[in-house]
């Protein structure tokens, strides 16, 4: 696993990239597009904002580029195994974003248990759940679990509140 400091520096460069339309840097154009796509079935725009608007590709590429280079190989085996899985389930289709949504997600539940499904849900959720505070994600995807930074400790009510001051319950 990477370091906080390297995380952060991924998380920024995606906030970057969504704000200035860059393109990626390790992935090729294709790749990149695959990647969205199926990034966008794992965390999707729905209410709130998802892995597209949050720059999850551009996440996962700075870390392919950097601190996760150890799965380059990972993601460029997973990604053509999920090609020939998407030209057997779907034959005449042209690429993964052109296959529709329920297409997509019938494909990424066909590959859920393989180590690259695990490894590409891990950096969609590292890409997405980042506090912008932090660098991170612009859309804000720490706030669909409820999460409002708050920068202190602030202990929870409960039963143990009253017996610290004097009460039996």
């Amino acid at each position: 696993m990477a370091a906080l400091p390297e995380v952060l520096a991924a998380q920024r460069h995606a906030r970057e990239a969504v704000k200035t339309g860059k393109q990626p840097a390790f992935l090729d154009k294709r790749a990149a597009a695959d990647i969205e796509a199926l990034t966008s079935e794992i965390v999707p725009t729905t209410g709130t904002p998802g892995a597209k608007e949050a720059g999850v590709v551009h996440f996962i590429d700075r870390a392919l580029a950097t601190f996760e280079q150890d799965n380059q190989r990972a993601y460029r085996d997973g990604l053509a195994a999920l090609n020939a899985k998407r030209a057997t389930m779907f034959p005449g289709s042209a690429s993964i974003p052109a296959l529709t949504s329920q297409q997509r997600i019938a494909l990424l539940q066909s590959v859920e248990s393989t180590p690259f499904f695990a490894l590409l849900r891990t950096h969609t959720m590292m890409g997405f759940l980042a506090d912008p505070v932090y660098g991170g994600n612009p859309a804000g995807g720490y706030r669909t679990l409820g999460f409002q930074p708050a920068h202190m400790y602030a202990p929870p009510f409960g039963w143990y509140d009253d017996k610290a001051n004097g009460g039996e319950n």
